[in-house]
């Protein structure tokens, strides 16, 4: 079940944050500077996945005009590819449709495989900046 962020796990998400962004960091020469990054987020609203108290997945989203931006999803290299991002979307898009949002949007490093699932889901490449691609998925009654 997809619940919001809790104190319990706050440590767990940003432990698998930094496992998972940090070879991007590092590939784009960026120092992974984990307070600013914190703020960043906690400011956000985080939900997370979670069975029998492990942490199979979270994510921070912000609702900005008529649009839900995902700020970033991640799930833990072992559990990848078992359509858990595809639980976190089926999530957002009823989020998006209860409050009448137009879209969701997103940001992902070009080198990033989620970049592929995105596409496949039917989120559209509208932009780069930085090496990161804006993605939008029109939100559609479902």
């Amino acid at each position: 079940m997809i619940k919001e962020l809790t104190d319990e796990f706050i440590e767990p998400v940003f432990t698998l944050m930094k496992a998972n962004m940090e070879p991007y960091y590092i590939a784009r020469n960026e120092p992974w500077n984990e307070e600013p990054i914190r703020k960043h987020f906690l400011d956000q609203h985080g939900i997370v996945l979670e069975q029998d108290g492990r942490l199979k997945g979270f994510s921070f989203y912000q609702l900005i005009g008529e649009r839900l931006h995902i700020h970033t999803l991640h799930i833990p290299p072992e559990l990848q590819n078992r359509n858990i991002g595809g639980r976190f979307l089926i999530w957002y898009r009823q989020k998006a449709n209860i409050l009448g949002l137009k879209y969701i949007s997103c940001g992902v490093f070009a080198s990033n495989q989620a970049r592929d699932m995105y596409r496949r889901i039917g989120f559209e490449e509208v932009g780069e900046d930085n090496g990161v691609i804006q993605m939008s998925l029109p939100v559609t009654e479902s």
